[in-house]
């Protein structure tokens, strides 16, 4: 494997470390629309037991390695694709495109939720295949996060 394969594989129970510290940066990193005290909030801790919680309620984490390193993560409970987040420092090398797709594959009918505010991540799921349902819920004065399903697929 060359340091820039993207590897997708199930979590191991030893990664729960390096997934806290991708998955809160990552978080950080997207939500700074929420304003500093917000984003201060969801640390290390936070993020980690946020993704034990997860797991304990039937979920399951996929990880993407490059370079020996977890990039990024992605999860999936009944269809539903979440915590889809890339470490800040590895973003536009198909690490997304490649956790995406791995979960997708896992969904008999691939549901997920994105903010409005991240443009980027919507390009990526409408390329991909997933359509806006109208379906919205909101967060705060100017964010939501939009609902998308994937299109099946046409035979």
């Amino acid at each position: 494997m060359n340091g820039h394969e993207i590897v997708v594989t199930p979590h191991e129970a030893s990664d729960l470390v390096e997934i806290a510290d991708t998955y809160g940066a990552a978080w950080r990193a997207s939500h700074q629309m929420l304003g500093p005290e917000a984003v201060e909030r969801f640390d290390y801790d936070r993020a980690l037991v946020d993704i034990i919680d997860y797991l304990e309620h039937g979920g399951q984490i996929f990880v993407a390695r490059r370079a020996g390193r977890i990039a990024g993560l992605v999860g999936v409970k009944d269809d539903v694709i979440s915590r889809l987040y890339i470490h800040p420092d590895l973003q536009g090398r198909g690490i997304g495109t490649a956790l995406l797709d791995y979960a997708n594959a896992q969904c008999e009918q691939a549901r997920l939720t994105v903010l409005n505010t991240n443009e980027g991540a919507q390009r990526l799921y409408l390329r991909k295949g997933f359509r806006f349902t109208g379906h919205s819920i909101p967060r705060t004065d100017q964010v939501s996060e939009l609902e998308m399903i994937a299109e099946p697929p046409t035979d």
